[in-house]
């Protein structure tokens, strides 16, 4: 994957990681960040003490003279870097815990090892797991939170009092936390409706506002932008808000609901057998209380099943559904994911109360975990293939235009959006920390930055241009005949320019820029 800004043109390149970077630079210069979009604050503050750790150690080693301002933007890969690892280390050790308690609560090693392989079932996951982006602690976060509910979620008698005010603080806190990194992980509060009575429910909620506080404490003073976004994003259709007025577009909906069921089948086939499940238990609850001359025909243990784990499973999977069919994207879905091994778990567990029992139960057991790890495997190929196929096109675009950038003696290059050069990747960063763009000029002092969403350019040690100051620097350039080239995808904004095209590779092109168009 790494490094990360060779991947522009794909789903793990500078966006939004280096934002969230320079995100947690600014923490560490004392600013509350202006990204607050998800709001994403835990995972910029984790970035912020890896950052600050990370600099001090090689400071104290002697590998480092620079201040930490200056080494993140000489070095944003390594710090980058850093923070995967952090968060691979996160991750596995919140699978570690989740594994254990499983095996604790129900004795099967089939069913810890196939929970332990949840985030390994989905293509959509696996690169996540290191990708410095808020999906990645939420992996972590929401496994953790499954293990501090393993005993409540499968537990087999109805009395899990003692269980829920043992955990209800921990499972509140990791809720807030988690809403705080992404909002998508907004459904997965109904887990907290599984503790009983229903005060401890409400406690658990009041510690998921704790958690939250803490998540977003700081960004305190951006709140009102942040729910201003949300805002826009639910009361408008299309991606970010930026279609037309009103909750849901039913067209997008229904082609984003058949995108979701062909990207994510295991999923649904979990949902649909949860759905199956529960509304069959009712009808034979039903059936028994109506006719009870046949009650002797059916399996008595069935009545006694507690319905409230796979209605709470089926309430958060359809949640997240909905969330994302309004508001589609891949990653969205991650919060939701690990349910659906949950789900099958939680079935295998309870196959007793179906009057499955012994050898029989232990081959539908050995049957899943098979078709499990099978899957896995399939899954964590297809992303490393993937991901090694798109690092190696990115490569080849960034070599091809690296060559022919040498036939130039000191150009002067600008970068737009996607851009797959380091340069562009630290401008984008920094479009909402400003401050960093002028020391830019100690790093980069040739290398200009056009942004496409407001047409302005940006110099280093300068920051933003107003038009007229982009048309007086452009046309400066090339009257002291300096060659002003642009590296960047095709864009439709980057008509504002004069251009010749000097080289056009797979995700990216070079251009000469001779002048602006007369308005």
């Amino acid at each position: 994957m790494y490094p990360l800004h060779i991947n522009s043109h794909t789903a793990h390149g500078q966006d939004p990681a280096y934002q969230y970077l320079f995100a947690g630079i600014d923490i560490l210069r004392g600013h509350a960040p202006y990204h607050t979009d998800h709001p994403g604050t835990p995972l910029q503050s984790l970035i912020a003490c890896t950052t600050a750790t990370l600099w001090a150690l090689m400071q104290v080693a002697g590998l480092e003279t620079y201040g930490i301002f200056d080494s993140a933007l000489l070095h944003p890969e390594l710090y980058l870097g850093s923070v995967s690892f952090v968060l691979l280390l996160l991750s596995g050790a919140a699978i570690y815990y989740l594994g254990t308690r499983v095996y604790r609560v129900t004795g099967s090693y089939l069913l810890s090892i196939g929970c332990q392989l949840s985030p390994l079932l989905f293509p959509a996951v696996v690169p996540n797991l290191v990708f410095p982006t808020p999906e990645a602690l939420l992996i972590p976060i929401v496994i953790t939170l499954l293990g501090v509910m393993t005993p409540i979620i499968f537990c087999k008698d109805k009395s899990t009092e003692k269980d829920s005010l043992e955990s209800y603080p921990a499972a509140g806190l990791l809720c807030g936390i988690g809403v705080a990194t992404k909002i998508t992980f907004l459904p997965i509060l109904a887990i907290l409706f599984l503790f009983k009575p229903s005060s401890v429910i409400l406690r658990a909620f009041i510690f998921a506002v704790i958690g939250w506080l803490i998540g977003v404490a700081p960004i305190f003073e951006r709140l009102p932008s942040m729910f201003s976004w949300f805002y826009q994003v639910l009361s408008h259709s299309g991606a970010h808000g930026e279609g037309s007025r009103g909750l849901i577009d039913s067209h997008q909906f229904s082609m984003a609901l058949s995108w979701l069921a062909r990207n994510f089948e295991l999923y649904y086939y979990t949902l649909i057998f949860l759905v199956t499940i529960v509304v069959l238990s009712l009808a034979r609850h039903w059936l028994v209380q109506d006719r009870q001359n046949i009650s002797a025909n059916l399996p008595e243990s069935t009545d006694r099943i507690d319905l409230r784990v796979p209605v709470v499973l089926v309430l958060i999977m359809s949640a997240q559904t909905v969330m994302v069919a309004k508001h589609p994207g891949v990653t969205y879905m991650i919060p939701a994911l690990p349910f659906a091994i949950l789900g099958g778990a939680w079935v295998i567990n309870n196959l007793a109360f179906f009057r499955i029992q012994g050898e029989t139960k232990h081959w539908i057991s050995v049957i899943w975990f098979v078709c499990v790890l099978t899957i896995s495997l399939v899954s964590f190929t297809e992303a490393t293939s993937t991901l090694a196929k798109n690092q190696n096109k990115g490569q080849r675009s960034y070599e091809a235009i690296n060559n022919e950038l040498k036939k130039y003696k000191n150009p002067v290059l600008v970068g737009a959006f996607n851009c797959n050069f380091i340069e562009c990747a630290e401008w984008f960063g920094m479009l909402l920390v400003p401050e960093m763009e002028l020391r830019m000029k100690q790093v980069t002092p040739n290398f200009l930055h056009f942004d496409i969403f407001n047409k302005r350019l940006h110099v280093p040690g300068i920051g933003e241009l107003t038009e007229d100051g982009l048309r007086t620097t452009i046309n400066e350039l090339i009257a002291q005949n300096r060659d002003v080239l642009l590296i960047s995808p095709e864009f439709d904004q980057l008509h504002k320019f004069e251009l010749e095209k000097l080289l056009s590779t797979e995700i990216q092109n070079l251009y000469r820029i001779k002048g602006l168009v007369r308005q």
